[in-house]
């Protein structure tokens, strides 16, 4: 073979390596690329999915908090109730009592 031949062969053989390294190269960028691009999209669902529960939470607490005015609203309505029928109760048995001590 020539030197001619061989210098072609050796500068093909550069060029393949090369191709080959900088595709391995451009491998590896795009997944590093797509590694950082999962990690942030992570990062930001996780913050959304903390302030969905936040927000749940919050919104779980205003109900309890309404709910608990109701039941004592309703406690204190029933005890109102309660407090009429024994003071009638109470007035019917001391006029029972003054009769039954007047006769």
């Amino acid at each position: 073979m020539s030197q001619d031949i061989v210098q072609r062969i050796l500068t093909i053989e550069q060029a393949a390596t090369k191709l080959h390294d900088d595709a391995q190269q451009q491998a590896a960028d795009i997944v590093a690329e797509a590694e950082k691009a999962s990690a942030n999209l992570r990062v930001q669902q996780l913050a959304e999915a903390q302030k969905k529960a936040k927000l749940t939470r919050a919104e779980g607490g205003e109900k309890a908090e309404i709910e608990r005015a109701r039941i004592l609203a309703q406690a204190g309505a029933d005890a109102q109730l309660l407090d009429t029928f024994a003071a009638k109760n109470l007035q019917r048995a001391v006029a029972f009592v003054l009769d039954e001590v007047t006769r």
